[in-house]
């Protein structure tokens, strides 16, 4: 006997049995449809949704530091898709412009550029606590590994060769948004503060060894010329060799004289200059422990923004 179920007839004309097959249909084609391809037509959910999972802070602001107009229109473009506050620069100087009236959260830095480059945007950029919690990505070419030692020492967080890969940036941009990647960053920073400031106090060890080391060949010097002139004085010579002698000492020591304090003066101007370099290292240092120990607002740099 057959005993197979008969297939179910949708009267055409019944309009809630036609509705139910279509809301079938419709779930089979939105279940079939990859996510990826879903996502793709909507990066700025996309990047929103990415931020939420790392529990980080997250980073809307972006400035792109980059000389080649293509290449910098480009960059900014997709990040607007992306759903970033987007602000651009052809170099360093311009960059610095647009710090008094936007800070980022995020720099996109070019090495590369006319008037000043990313190595020395970089180098101004680290005198200032307020702006070492902003995350540093570099853009480059793949042959420029020198530039990225240089940078590297200054302390950046990643770098991205040209031709930029949006996929890898994105994934990068929403890594160092993440509290781990901020301590991380911090702890850096501090770490070059350090080794800056031991670098500046070994320079004032030298400076002052070099005045001292001085100082004594002077007063070496006097000593001899005293020794000299009182055993001149007590030979009797006034016109003889011993006379001469006499001269050519008093002569050497006025110039040693002359040049020590030539020296202090220079010493001293320099040694003023380490110790403002210092006492702006020592705060910067402490700002970051501040920022490490949670004293820091949750924007590290509302404070410049405010200035």
């Amino acid at each position: 006997m057959d005993q197979r179920i008969p297939k179910k007839t949708v009267i055409k004309d019944d309009p809630a049995a036609a509705a139910s097959t279509a809301s079938a249909q419709s779930t089979r084609k939105s279940a079939a449809k990859p996510a990826n391809a879903r996502e793709g037509q909507q990066p700025a959910a996309e990047v929103a949704a990415s931020k939420k999972e790392g529990g980080g802070k997250k980073i809307q602001k972006v400035l792109v530091i980059e000389d080649d107009q293509v290449t910098r229109k480009m960059i900014c473009s997709v990040l607007e898709k992306q759903g970033y506050t987007v602000e651009a620069a052809e170099n360093g100087r311009s960059a610095l412009t647009r710090l008094q009236n936007f800070i980022p959260d995020l720099f996109l830095l070019d090495l590369n550029m006319p008037i000043m480059n990313g190595v020395d945007f970089l180098r101004l950029l680290r005198k200032k606590a307020s702006l070492t919690a902003i995350p540093v990505v570099v853009l480059t070419a793949q042959r420029d590994k020198a530039s990225i030692v240089k940078v590297a020492n200054l302390g950046i967080d990643a770098y991205i060769a040209k031709p930029v890969n949006f996929k890898a940036l994105q994934e990068k941009i929403i890594e160092l948004g993440k509290p781990e990647a901020l301590r991380k960053r911090l702890e850096n920073a501090r770490n070059l503060l350090k080794r800056q400031l031991a670098m500046v106090e070994s320079q004032e060890r030298q400076m002052q060894v070099k005045l001292k080391t001085k100082a004594g060949q002077v007063a070496a010097l006097q000593e001899q010329f005293e020794v000299v002139a009182q055993s001149d004085e007590e030979d009797g010579n006034s016109n003889g060799a011993g006379d001469l002698a006499v001269k050519k000492l008093k002569e050497q020591l006025a110039t040693e004289k002359s040049n020590l304090q030539i020296l202090k003066l220079k010493t001293g101007q320099a040694l003023e200059k380490l110790e403002a370099e210092k006492k702006r290292l020592l705060a910067e240092v402490k700002a970051i422990d501040a920022m490490l120990a949670g004293k820091q607002t949750e924007n590290p740099t509302q404070e410049t923004q405010q200035k």
